[in-house]
Order: C-alpha cells, then structure tokens, then sequence
C-alpha cells in the first residue's frame, strides 16, 4: 500500500469519525450531538408502543409482523405514529454519518414491556438508520437477544456468554456486514459489568502507521472469519463455514480475533507468519487507541455505525441481563441485498480452506 492509499483509506474513515484525539469521550460528556431522549417526545412514544401492541396482537410476534409483504412500509408508520420522534432520530443519524461514530437513545421504554413489543419498538426506531436484517438462518429473528444462554455449541457466540467481548465488529463473517447495529436494553447489570466500549476505527489506523505502517498491506488482503455455529445453516458445530475477506476494506473495517483464531484452527486453513504478525499489531494499535465507555441502562440503547467502530464489552455476572441487537443494512448501499443479513452459502466468499 502506498502514502496515497493509506491517506485515501485514512480520510474515508475521518469522513465518518471525529479526528479530535478523544472525540467519543468529548462528544458524549458534552450531551451533545449524540443523544436522543425519548422523554422529550411523550406523546410519540406512547403512539408507537401502542402501534406495537396492536401488531402483536394480530399478529403474535415481532418476527411475523416485521415480514408482512407488500404494504407493511415500517417507516412510513414510523413517521405516521411518531413524526417528532422520527425527526429527532434521523437528526441523529446524520450525526452518526457525520461525524460521532454512534448515537444514544434514552428513555425508549423496552423495558417496560421486554419481549414481542419490545422487539418491535427496536425494530422501528431501526428503521431509521437502515433496513433491519435477519441474524440467524435457522429462526431468522430480526431483533436478536444478547444474553446469557445454556447451548450445547462447543464455541458459542460473544451474545451467548457472560465473559469479555473483545473490540469486534458485527457481521464480519458476511460478504458484506451491515452498516449499523444497535442495542437495545432491557435488563443491565451493575455499572462496570457488561459495559460497553467503542473505539473509532479511524484512530485506530492512525496507530498503526505509528507503531507498524507495514502491515497495513497484510489488513487490506483476506483473512478467514469462521461463522460462529449459532450463526450457520443448522446452528451447530457441525456446519463448518469460513469466509475470507480483508480487515481494512474500500473505508470500512472488520474485525473479530476469535473468529479468525477458530478458522485457523480448522484443516487446511493457515495464515503467513507477516499476515499473524499484522494481526497482533492491529490489536496492539486497539489497545493503544482511547476509547468511549457507556454502560447501557434499561430503557437506553445505542446505535452504532459498524463500518467505522469497533466495540467490546466487559464481563458480567447477572444471568437475568438482556439486551436486543438489531443491525440494519444503510439505505443508500446494496449490503446484504437479497441475503436479509444472511450471509449467502453458496457465495463466492464463503470457502472452507486456503493458505495466503
């Protein structure tokens, strides 16, 4: 890679992410810009969850309502039921796509109702940023329930367990991973358990011409992404799926060190020891970069744009926290056209083996 590349691909990313040094921590201490509070606008929210209830009593489940075909147009009945609020939030996103990285949303009241509804309220105010997407392939659920789950799967999911969720992006195991995600909270736990932490992906690259500017030429080539099994045709360890595609891509960035340690331990698929070396300098530069930490209450959420960031999350205790994830592909590319967020296994992308 050469000057040029690295400052195109640098620039791309600032477009999205404060330059300041500590623009997440500065942003977020000021309240500005980055939150949305749905108590300024009562009477739209209690517009849209009873909008919520009434689809759910027709219609049972958030998942059933979501996938009426034809005239359902969720964000025309967003702005029809809550128009200030749906103002409010797009005002948001244009600051997210701006500039903050990430928005706040407080005061949503899915913690009030928890389960179908609440699934809907998230799934609305998703609306917003982009068009939600299905997250797994065996129940296809639109809002997915990140929190402490007995499964039989020898490697379960960051949102399946309590421990440490180390800085990742969503959806790195899919051709084309969402634009935004967001979570949603229902139950959280004691502040510094289950917290979450962002870091701007932008300052991240900065870092790295820092500390180790030659392996910005190994981050643009591919690397394997082992599906997790929850996440596969089957859910189960059985189905052995690995996607190869580089960390630093065309201003967008994926990462996730656990998926990339399971596909190399597979048959067949090895890395170049240059390749292993700029992989442990990424980190490094994730380690070295300040990051923004937000411990979610019930009632907040916070949506993030997944091309720029990266996030984590500190271990927790309480197997009662819950959260909805929604993720949600941007309006204006094609990510994920036709898959639903669902990676397609008969891409060209998905491969199981290879050396480089």
């Amino acid at each position: 890679m050469d000057a040029r590349n690295v400052s195109e691909f640098v620039l791309s990313l600032r477009t999205k992410v404060s330059a300041g040094k500590l623009p997440l921590m500065e942003a977020l201490q000021s309240q500005i810009n980055v939150v949305v509070d749905f108590d300024d606008y009562p009477q739209d929210r209690a517009n849209l969850i009873r909008h919520c209830e009434d689809l759910i009593h027709t219609h049972a489940t958030a998942d059933r309502a979501w996938e009426q075909p034809g005239t359902f147009a969720p964000q025309r009945q967003l702005q029809a039921v809550a128009p200030d609020l749906w103002r409010a939030t797009v005002h948001g996103k244009r600051l997210v796509d701006g500039g903050s990285g990430f928005l706040v949303l407080r005061s949503t009241h899915v913690e009030r109702y928890g389960g179908e509804v609440a699934q809907l309220i998230c799934l609305f105010v998703s609306t917003v940023f982009g068009s939600p997407t299905k997250t797994d392939k065996r129940l296809r659920r639109f809002a997915w329930p990140v929190r402490y789950e007995k499964t039989h799967l020898n490697s379960p999911t960051f949102s399946q367990t309590m421990a440490e969720a180390g800085f990742h992006t969503d959806s790195q195991y899919l051709e084309e991973p969402e634009r935004y995600f967001g979570l949603f909270c229902v139950t959280s736990d004691v502040r510094g358990q289950g917290t979450n932490f962002l870091v701007s992906a932008s300052q991240v690259v900065l870092r790295l011409l820092e500390l180790h500017p030659t392996a910005l030429d190994h981050l643009r080539s591919p690397f394997p992404f082992r599906v997790p099994s929850v996440f596969t045709t089957s859910a189960s360890d059985n189905d052995i799926e690995v996607v190869w595609a580089p960390i630093l891509g065309e201003g967008t960035i994926r990462f996730r060190s656990d998926t990339i340690t399971s596909a190399l331990e597979l048959p067949g698929v090895t890395l170049a020891e240059a390749k292993l070396a700029a992989i442990a300098a990424f980190e490094r530069s994730i380690s070295e970069t300040p990051t923004l930490e937000y411990h979610l209450e019930p009632g907040e959420a916070i949506v993030v744009d997944n091309h720029a960031m990266l996030h984590a999350r500190s271990p927790f205790t309480d197997s009662n926290r819950l959260l909805y994830r929604v993720r949600m592909k941007g309006q204006d590319r094609s990510t994920n056209a036709g898959q639903q967020g669902l990676a397609d296994s008969s891409g060209s992308a998905r491969t199981i083996g290879g050396t480089t």
